[in-house]
């Protein structure tokens, strides 16, 4: 949570986010791949396509969960899978 989430656009580092923090990104109209980043970990980039004068939405998710079982796939992920680690959601 002290740590900040780099967002990129079409692998462009356009933003910073703090944690629970939301954020507006003007684009023009268009397609665009989006993912987030902390060091080495990240999502899989997201493809969205804009049409002129559309908002978008996005929910960043960790996953982390306070179960063993979650807490032992999450420090596996962290380690061998860092792709895994967040997931971007179009709400």
């Amino acid at each position: 949570m002290a740590r900040k989430l780099k967002v990129f656009i079409d692998d462009k580092h356009v933003a910073d986010l703090k944690y629970n923090q939301g954020i507006n990104i003007n684009v023009n109209p268009g397609q665009y791949s989006i993912y987030v980043k902390m060091d080495w970990c990240t999502c899989k980039p997201e493809q969205v396509e804009l049409d002129a004068g559309e908002r978008v939405e996005f929910k960043v998710e960790t996953g982390f969960d306070e179960s063993i079982v979650m807490m032992f796939r999450q420090l596996y992920n962290v380690f061998f899978n860092a792709s895994e680690i967040f997931t971007l959601k179009r709400q």
